[in-house]
């Protein structure tokens, strides 16, 4: 829809394509596709997957019980899903009475404001807005599940928050979630009674997705951000030494 900024970045990706020694990109996905459409050479391209604070995570409280049934955190941006996850939640209200939603993130005041109208003051949604990291972590902690039903995507970092943080995972199937599709459980993109049916059967049977949480626990603990930023380095110190010789 922004073709200024469509443009921008395939003249980014031709010029990355020609004098880049290196490109770091998240997953498999990705690499493939840079390499078919633009023509970088695999070797040029590492494929590591992002990560996560767990100091951060570990360091910020919350309540004993869980206030909220569900967590947003992103952008506030209509490629984000936020429109679909207001729909689906008044379907996850019709089932469960009293579900709550918090949404957490930073938009534009047209953007926001639309959403706030739309929400009312059913008590069913807060909007929280941008919050300081203690506070975003400690409302992830305190909810039940993440969900993220992004149009379009990378591997976000949250979703390595909140398996660190035990939380099931819903979104919308993308091809960029292929490598971590294990850990998490996703419904067709734009398909927003899926979306509300597989969140209100996390709600209802949380204990058939335990095996899923603690596999994903233990799979974001593999994603510190120092262990990131060494296989990053070796990645470098490698094509360092394939083109010295």
């Amino acid at each position: 829809s922004n073709m200024l900024s469509y443009l921008c970045q395939r003249i980014g990706l031709q010029l990355i394509s020609k004098w880049s020694d290196l490109v770091n990109t998240e997953t498999t996905f990705l690499k493939l596709r840079l390499h078919e459409q633009f023509d970088i050479p695999l070797a040029k391209i590492l494929a590591i997957q992002g990560g996560m604070d767990a100091e951060v995570l570990d360091a910020a409280t919350s309540p004993h019980e869980k206030v909220y049934d569900a967590c947003f955190i992103g952008r506030i941006h209509p490629s984000k899903g936020l429109y679909d996850l207001l729909e689906a939640w008044k379907i996850v209200c019709n089932h469960k009475k009293d579900a709550k939603l918090v949404i957490i993130g930073h938009g534009s005041r047209d953007i926001v404001d639309d959403l706030k109208k739309k929400v009312g003051k059913s008590g069913k949604i807060d909007i929280k807005g941008f919050l300081s990291d203690q506070e975003k972590y400690a409302l992830l902690k305190a909810s039940r599940l993440y969900v993220l039903p992004s149009y379009e995507e990378g591997i976000p970092i949250t979703f390595y928050e909140a398996m660190y943080c035990g939380l099931p995972i819903v979104a919308y199937y993308l091809p960029t979630y292929s490598e971590i599709q294990q850990y998490i459980s996703c419904v067709g993109i734009g398909d927003i009674m899926g979306l509300a049916r597989k969140i209100t059967d996390l709600l209802t049977h949380g204990s058939s997705t335990d095996r899923i949480c603690s596999d994903g626990r233990e799979f974001a603990k593999e994603h510190k951000w120092d262990r990131v930023a060494a296989e990053i380095m070796t990645g470098i110190e490698k094509n360092m030494l394939l083109r010295r010789y």
